[in-house]
This record gives C-alpha cells, sequence and structure tokens, in this order.
C-alpha cells in the first residue's frame, strides 16, 4: 500500500499515541485502538518510514517537531488514493492435466510470455513465465501469479478488485491455451498471500460487510461469515464456536485491556519454559550434591595422607636435631679436656 497516505488505522494509532506525548508500547497500542499485532506493527513502521512516529525500543511515540505537525496536516488533507503492488496469488491444482510433469516444453511456445529456465528456491524446483504484467511460477501441485502491475485506486477494495480480475484474465488465458480448467466452478481455492495480507482481509471484511453482504472465513473446519448479525462479524455453523465467540466479546467489551488469548498462550508458553530451565538447575544441583560426599571422603582421605607425610617430615627432623645436640655436646666435652690438658688455647667458633 502507498507509504505516503494516512488511512484509518493510521489515524487512530496517532490519535492514541497523542494522548500519551511520552510514549507507549506496541501491546498498549493494539489494545487501545484494537489492531491485531500483525497489523499494528505494519502502519506502526509505515509512520516511523514517513518520519511521523520515532521507535525508542520498546516505545513509540509522535515526533514533536514542527515538521511533523505540518506533515500530518498536510497528509490528512491529502488525496486518499490507495497503491498496490506485486500482489501475489497461489492456486492450488485441484485437479492437473496428465502432461503437468512436463510442462516445460508447453510453457516455452506460449506466445507473448519470456520464459524462464528451471528455478530452484528452497528445494522446490518451478518453471516461471512473465510478461510486463504479471509473473506466473508453476510448482508440480500450484500455480503461483505476482501480479506486476502498480495499481492506484480510490480504496483497498478497488485495488483487491483490479489485481484479481487480471488474475482471473491470466488463470483463462492458460485454460485457453492447455485446454484445460484450471480454475473450477464454485471452487474456493484461489487465495490472496501477500501484500500486507491482513490489513487486505480486514478491508474485505469491512466493505462486505457495509455492502451488507457477507464475507466468508473458514478456520479449523469451522465456517464462519462476517454479516449484519448482533455482534457485528458473526454467523457459523457449530453453536460452541458461537457461544464461545460471544463469551470473548463480552469480556473484551466490559474490559478492553485485558490480554488476548493469545498473548496469555505466550505467557504460558515461556512460563513453561523458564520452569523447564528451573528442573533443569534443580537436577544439576541434585546430581552435584549426590557427587559432593564422594569428592568430601576423597579431599578427607588427601588431608590423612598430608598429616602422615608431616608427621614423618616432623620425626625425622626432631631426629636430626637430637643427633646434633648430643654432637655438640660431645665434641665441647673433647675440646675443653684439651684446653685444660693445654693441647688447644682456645674454643672452636662453633662453640
Amino acid at each position: 500500500m502507498a507509504n505516503d497516505i494516512l488511512d484509518k488505522k493510521d489515524k487512530k494509532i496517532l490519535e492514541v499515541l497523542k494522548e500519551y506525548p511520552e510514549g507507549i508500547r506496541q501491546k498498549t497500542i493494539c489494545k487501545l485502538t484494537g489492531l491485531k499485532e500483525r497489523t499494528c506493527y505494519n502502519h506502526l513502521k509505515k509512520l516511523e518510514d514517513m518520519n511521523i512516529l520515532k521507535n525508542l525500543y520498546p516505545i513509540w511515540k509522535i515526533w514533536q517537531s514542527l515538521d511533523t505537525q505540518e506533515k500530518l496536516a498536510k497528509l490528512s488533507d491529502s488525496n486518499k488514493n490507495t497503491e498496490g503492488h506485486r500482489i501475489w496469488w497461489i492456486l492450488p491444482l485441484v485437479k492437473k492435466p496428465f502432461w503437468w510433469n512436463k510442462r516445460k516444453d508447453r510453457l516455452m511456445n506460449l506466445k507473448g510470455w519470456v520464459y524462464k529456465k528451471e528455478v530452484t528456491a528452497r528445494n522446490n524446483i518451478y518453471f516461471q513465465i512473465e510478461n510486463d504484467y504479471m509473473e506466473i511460477q508453476t510448482f508440480k501441485n500450484s500455480i503461483y501469479f505476482i501480479c506486476k502491475e502498480k495499481y492506484i485506486e480510490s480504496t483497498d477494495f478497488e485495488v483487491f478488485n483490479k489485481a484479481k480480475n487480471d488474475v482471473i484474465n491470466a488463470i483463462r488465458y492458460l485454460e485457453e491455451r492447455f485446454r484445460f480448467r484450471f480454475l473450477a466452478e464454485n471452487e474456493f481455492h484461489l487465495t490472496l498471500v501477500d501484500n500486507h495480507y491482513v490489513t487486505m482481509k480486514e478491508t474485505l471484511a469491512e466493505h462486505y460487510y457495509n455492502q451488507g453482504k457477507t464475507f466468508k472465513i473458514e478456520v479449523d473446519g469451522y465456517t464462519l461469515w462476517i454479516d449484519l448479525s448482533d455482534p457485528k462479524g458473526l454467523e457459523g455453523d457449530n453453536i460452541e464456536v458461537k457461544r464461545r465467540y460471544l463469551e470473548i466479546v463480552k469480556d473484551y467489551a466490559g474490559n478492553p485491556l485485558l490480554p488476548l488469548p493469545s498473548e496469555i498462550h505466550q505467557i504460558q508458553k515461556e512460563t513453561s519454559q523458564n520452569l523447564n530451565i528451573l528442573v533443569k538447575v534443580v537436577n544439576d544441583m541434585t546430581e552435584n550434591q549426590k557427587e559432593l560426599p564422594v569428592l568430601i571422603n576423597k579431599w578427607g582421605k588427601q588431608l590423612e595422607e598430608y598429616a602422615e607425610q608431616n608427621k614423618s617430615h616432623l620425626a625425622l627432623i626432631q631426629s636430626y636435631a637430637k643427633e646434633n645436640i648430643s654432637w655438640r655436646k660431645k665434641t665441647e666435652k673433647q675440646i675443653r679436656k684439651e684446653l685444660k690438658d693445654g693441647k688447644q688455647t682456645k674454643l672452636g667458633e662453633f662453640l
């Protein structure tokens, strides 16, 4: 989407941040605006790229400058066109022609298309053709369509419709040339897979709601429709799903600052990981404590050996001391005797 236009979600984020000039965290912005985490992050990054917001992790705040205020005023009054570029679609092959595994020659012979040699991406091999407005990647069990056109329309829904029509025309072209029906009637297997998918999905839901029509969502085998029911957004084919949905809506309507189930799940996951780390530390300490008596016993024996060695050394020193005293006394006695007999005139220097 164009990065120089402020849409409703951008304005909603800015309205919240104006109330908190010191800045707040992304999770708080999500709760106060009702935006999903991924959608909120995309719009925060867009506003940051426009130099309207500043991210002092983990805090987001509005640039407090004259330039920012002037830019906001101009953007609010600017033409509200929406731009889309390189929108991706995937068509899973519910059925495929018998020759599909040898499709290379047929793709090379398509007039008006440039064939690119066999491409390997993440161990997936595909053949690609392209022209000025479309890239087509043909895999074993699916076909990818990448719209190269830059769509500039007044709403996201019109961008979606333009891209959808181009993809349908490309599919019909392949069907005509290959004489095979890739897009089966009444089968919902063409899917938007890229280019701000979450934002686009919300745009479609809002459009169909405003038109009084339904927007189908399939989740884990359940079917839900966004329509005019009360509360906005739910009818389904499963009573238990509806009951749980209504309880959740009721809880969040009464307290919008409640943590989301996904946030609770993340906290539980982190807590579980921390508990596992703690258990490992405790187990390691227990193992170390088991080895401690063995080490103490070993150190005790070593100390005993050192004590015995010291006793031996002490006894040897004492023995040398006794022998030296005895020798000195004996020698002194002999010298004194010789001195008395006149054989020596003075004691030796050692006395």
